[in-house]
């Protein structure tokens, strides 16, 4: 009788599910863009969340893979967000503006019921101001300088009002926000030298996350070259890329590194770190297994950035080794010649890329990133009682990010066929775990790295 009963539940819930996926795919599936009359043209970052997906998967998740994520700190987590005021069978977005060279962010959320929502947000969210109209919620998450925030005031009123051009405007978001995808993201890169702009989809699958890009390239009399060396996929991180982004992308300010003289391709590979343990305040010095290849052209151009930064006291160079002080001293060779400027522990040979049509390219095993960290201690300077307690917690910090070892691989690139065609860029995510999905698995990293951020903050 019991295993009839077990049965009956599982048809009642599976019947639920099928129930709710069509009432997702009528409601949600054939929406038109209308939230997109709330999100401005001039927005140069615009992130979509089809929640109505993701929805669906943890749903999915809930029936058939219970054991995963109905442990008691996920389940009142799932219920919170289900009493969360959220309209989940619709969209988020997320942009980004500029106001005297100040970026604000929002972020325009769905809501069926505002008062939830009201008490959600203020015991779960941070963020600067909410404004409620129709069934949206909008809310300015960073704060501005007050003689900027009256602007935003009133512009978050045309927002409201529709009285701003639509993002929809945009052909590329227009064309390529697909509502079948999970994640889709617009990117303006005003600041760059090889493209104008571009978008991602991202789609999540039982075991992997899937990106798929495209960005326009900037109109050049002078080619772009591929990347110069291949890809070292038995290394921790690997990245080549003849793409100069450092100065173009960045995500929360207009602050970036010290702007940094041109280079005509980079290859940087990291297998991991020597960390030396010593009696200082911040009881780490650092010795990474990395190895920095800037193509140049100006190289004392570089030593003059080498020597601005002496001057900031961001640096200190002593004969060939370098270091940067961030709190932890991080130590390393360098080199400048003619056409190269390097760092690196220990010399590194590079393969030649044959393959014309790739210019950037990205290889990540997260777990090597954990293996390949050790401690050593420092003999001649070696830590006493208040330095050892500071290595004791970052240590168990370490061993926090072991939940990284769920990722089996990273892999992006970016590829272009010729001078008279866009780029093109395919990435993926692939996860270890068995019987879970990758939704999940996002979800609990996310978290787990959020706690483990909050430890890093309290030591620095």
């Amino acid at each position: 009788m019991g295993k009839i009963s077990k049965h009956l539940i599982f048809l009642y819930l599976t019947l639920i599910f099928i129930l709710i996926l069509n009432m997702a795919s009528k409601v949600v599936l054939n929406q038109n863009f209308s939230i997109f009359d709330h999100v401005p043209s001039e927005s140069d970052l615009v992130l979509e969340v089809n929640t109505k997906n993701l929805f669906k998967e943890v749903i999915y998740q809930k029936i058939y893979n219970s054991v995963k994520i109905e442990t008691d700190e996920y389940e009142e987590e799932y219920n919170t967000f289900q009493n969360s005021g959220i309209n989940f069978f619709s969209k988020l977005v997320v942009f980004r503006e500029h106001w005297a060279n100040e970026p604000v962010w929002f972020m325009l959320i769905s809501i069926d019921n505002q008062k939830k929502f009201e008490t959600f947000s203020k015991d779960f969210m941070q963020y600067n101001t909410v404004t409620f109209f129709k069934n949206y919620a909008l809310l300015q998450l960073n704060a501005v300088n007050d003689s900027i925030q009256n602007q935003v005031d009133s512009h978050i009123e045309n927002i409201k009002n529709r009285k701003v051009k639509s993002a929809r405007s945009k052909p590329m978001i227009a064309d390529n926000f697909s509502n079948d995808n999970e994640i889709n993201i617009y990117l303006k890169m005003s600041k760059s030298e090889f493209i104008t702009d571009g978008y991602f989809n991202i789609n999540f699958f039982i075991d992997h996350i899937k990106v798929l890009g495209q960005f326009t390239p900037v109109a050049k009399s002078t080619p772009v070259l591929a990347i110069k060396h291949s890809l070292k996929p038995d290394k921790a991180f690997s990245l080549r890329s003849s793409l100069n982004l450092f100065n173009t992308l960045y995500l929360f300010n207009d602050v970036k590194l010290e702007k940094l003289p041109d280079y005509s391709h980079l290859s940087f590979d990291y297998d991991g770190a020597t960390l030396l343990t010593v009696n200082e305040e911040i009881p780490i010095h650092t010795y990474p297994n990395l190895s920095l290849n800037l193509g140049i052209n100006n190289p004392d151009e570089w030593q003059k950035y080498l020597d601005r930064m002496v001057k900031v006291r961001k640096l200190q160079i002593n004969g060939d080794t370098l270091m940067i002080d961030s709190g932890t001293k991080t130590f390393m060779k360098y080199n400048i010649s003619n056409d190269a400027f390097n760092l690196l522990q220990e010399p590194i040979n590079y393969d030649n890329n044959t393959d014309s049509t790739l210019f950037f390219n990205l290889s990540v095993q997260p777990s090597k990133l954990i293996a390949k960290t050790f401690f050593k201690k420092d003999e001649k300077n070696p830590p006493k009682m208040f330095a050892n307690l500071k290595i004791g917690v970052i240590q168990s910090i370490i061993e926090d990010f072991n939940y990284l070892n769920a990722i089996q691989s990273i892999d992006f690139s970016i590829t272009r066929i010729n001078s008279e065609s866009d780029y093109k860029s395919e990435g993926q995510v692939i996860y270890k775990a068995e019987n879970s999905h990758s939704i999940v698995e996002s979800f609990i990293i996310s978290k787990e790295f959020m706690a483990t951020f909050g430890k890093i903050l309290e030591i620095y």
